[in-house]
């Protein structure tokens, strides 16, 4: 595949019509369309759910899910989403299930009537991720009292009922991610990212039968430790293996079978951020304190250099740092959408990006 590269360029003094300065417009090259920049009605920025069945993406973040189409203009928010920490979307695209942290519940949006339609009662967790898979909502909690250690549970969606199924789990660096990876033959695993400072740890869980199996099959170990703090976590569109952002100068690709390195790719410090496209064309993100270095780098799931390469460049009052958790790709795989923050995670800006090759 052809080498592509795209550069962002320093916005001169623009301010939207809300008064806030606008995102430096990245300079078309070879290869590539800019699809546009858009300032988002958050105060923070905390997670993405792409939907194909209503070509619209939502973005949380505070306490406040954005509702954004395909172009990247924002259509309707939903507020009052207190500490909204984590989105999942049912398979149809009808129901958004947000975890929040501040609230203790679950709520659900349907996604055509464009309103909240539930919420469940968790008692004492507080949700943060989020994730579907047989017939449950499995979500991590950690509360801000007790960010030290957290837990893993889940909410039966007939019966309401909650069960917790691991403690213990590290989240002084933020709430355990949670990914599912489905692959026939391999049933279904629930893998686990809890987060520290000094070290993550990343576990897994047959959850085939609705239970986690208290036994570990499999080639290797089902907990391993990860060096330095998980920001990101995302399934590979085969369901065979796992991308990992961490601390490191790359991301690295694992087996979810055996929690074993397949191979890394080379990204930059600070990686945050893991898109998979159904086609297996990955995007990755690292938080490059530099303005001019690359920011998103694309890859083939099995090469070993970049296909392509991005700087989002600087704002004139705030940097664009890629934002933890903000790579998602559409369902058609022709659009990537990128969430930049500066660099106290405020001010978030979505740019759309349209690959051409």
């Amino acid at each position: 595949m052809r080498f592509r590269t795209m550069t962002g360029s320093v916005l001169a003094s623009m301010l939207t019509t809300a008064g806030i300065l606008a995102a430096a417009t990245p300079a078309s090259a070879a290869g590539v369309v800019s699809g546009g920049v858009t300032p988002l009605p958050l105060t923070s920025y905390a997670d993405m759910q792409v939907n194909g069945a209503r070509n619209e993406v939502y973005l949380a973040g505070g306490d406040r899910i954005a509702v954004v189409d395909q172009a990247g203009s924002v259509r309707r928010t939903f507020d009052g989403q207190t500490g909204v920490s984590g989105l999942a979307l049912s398979t149809d695209g009808s129901l958004l299930y947000a975890g929040l942290n501040g609230a203790h519940t679950i709520s659900v949006i349907d996604t055509k009537k464009g309103r909240e339609v539930k919420r469940y009662d968790v008692g004492a967790a507080c949700p943060g991720d989020v994730a579907l898979a047989v017939g449950k909502l499995w979500f991590s909690s950690a509360c801000a009292m007790d960010f030290s250690s957290a837990s893993v549970r889940a909410l039966d969606l007939t019966t309401g009922v909650v069960t917790t199924h691991a403690t213990g789990l590290p989240a002084v660096q933020g709430v355990p991610l949670l990914a599912v990876a489905e692959r026939e033959g391999w049933g279904v695993t629930l893998l686990v990212a809890g987060r520290d400072l000094s070290g993550s740890q990343l576990r897994k869980y047959d959850i085939t039968t609705g239970e986690p199996d208290p036994m570990c099959w499999g080639p290797g170990p089902c907990q391993i430790a990860v060096p330095n703090i998980v920001q990101d976590i995302a399934v590979t569109a085969d369901g065979a293996n796992l991308v990992i952002a961490t601390g490191a100068q790359y991301h690295t690709l694992m087996s979810v079978f055996g929690l074993s390195v397949v191979r890394t790719y080379p990204t930059g410090p600070y990686p945050t951020s893991v898109g998979v496209a159904t086609n297996g064309q990955l995007a990755l993100g690292s938080g490059s304190p530099s303005g001019y270095d690359n920011d998103l780098y694309g890859y083939d799931e099995t090469g070993d250099q970049p296909t392509w390469t991005y700087d989002f460049g600087m704002r004139e009052t705030a940097y664009n740092d890629l934002a933890p958790r903000g790579l998602g790709w559409s369902a058609d795989d022709t659009r990537l959408y990128a969430v930049v923050t500066d660099n106290d995670g405020s001010d978030p800006v979505l740019h759309t990006l349209v690959p051409t090759v």
